[in-house]
């Protein structure tokens, strides 16, 4: 078995409570048919056909309701959290979870000759477990956003495409998985996944949502738990002594002290996590 990384051919590779969802083909941000797990714990699989998901009438009127049927039809179905359903899948998600804040499994089956999204790229880092049939998969190498957050998914809606000169540029990887081969895709790299031939494919996509705990979210809730230690922090805005102060001064000099004492908080946090 093989395990590929785009770190294998990269050295400046990108890399966060953890409601997202999070896939390698993901459908979430995608004009229609979001599923949305903060409301349903155990989500209904998802049907894509010819890059697009499929509303929940369209697919109850044409197949009935059926995976089945949809998928001789040539439809992709998707199952979001499959770590609710399969025991396997829930403990590697569940051993994962020992280093990071969570994660969770979603699985896909393609038809073949078939390509379930558009190129985009992902908000969270991804292993991608190939575990019946193969796909072809194609990584580039230009990042256009550098660790994306949700809204920032190139490639997921009609108002953030993928720059041109991502896709006509050059590519980092493109490798073949077959059943046993894991894949890891960091947060922000433009992929595209597709079966070919006459063979489906089968996967697993253990997601990590770095997103959920960057330095930009948790030095605030850091800084937030250490101000709130302090008395005279407590007070209200238009209560305290320093901004009283200041309301006799011009506004520049108020701005700028203001100004210096958040460089000294950001200065001592800073000092606080070297030491860490």
């Amino acid at each position: 078995n093989n395990s590929r990384s785009v770190n294998d051919n990269d050295t400046d590779s990108t890399r966060s409570n953890g409601t997202s969802k999070g896939k390698d083909e993901d459908t979430s941000n995608h004009p229609v048919g979001e599923n949305n797990h903060k409301t349903h714990a155990i989500s209904r699989p998802l049907f894509l056909l010819q890059q697009q998901i499929l509303d929940v009438p369209h697919v109850l009127q044409v197949y009935g309701g059926s995976p089945f049927s949809a998928y001789l039809d040539g439809c992709s179905i998707v199952m979001n959290h499959a770590d609710f359903y399969c025991p396997n899948l829930a403990s590697v998600c569940l051993d994962l979870q020992k280093s990071f804040p969570h994660a969770y499994a979603n699985v896909y089956l393609t038809p073949p000759s078939s390509q379930a999204v558009q190129p985009h790229a992902d908000d969270r880092d991804v292993l991608i477990i190939q575990l019946w049939g193969q796909k072809t998969w194609t990584i580039y190498q230009q990042i256009p956003i550098p660790y994306p957050y949700p809204d920032e998914q190139v490639g997921k809606r009609p108002d953030l495409p993928i720059p041109p000169s991502v896709l006509n540029g050059p590519t980092l990887i493109e490798t073949v998985l077959n059943p046993g081969d894991v894949l890891y895709m960091p947060r922000g790299y433009v992929h595209v996944a597709q079966t070919t031939g006459n063979e489906p494919s089968f996967h697993a996509t253990i997601a990590i949502a770095t997103h959920d705990w960057t330095l930009a979210r948790t030095i605030p809730a850091k800084l937030q738990e250490l101000l709130e230690k302090r008395v005279d922090y407590r007070m209200a805005v238009s209560h305290h002594p320093s901004i009283s102060r200041n309301r006799k001064r011009s506004r520049h000099d108020a701005d700028k002290d203001d100004n210096e004492n958040c460089q000294r908080i950001a200065n001592s946090l800073d000092n606080s996590v070297r030491d860490t």
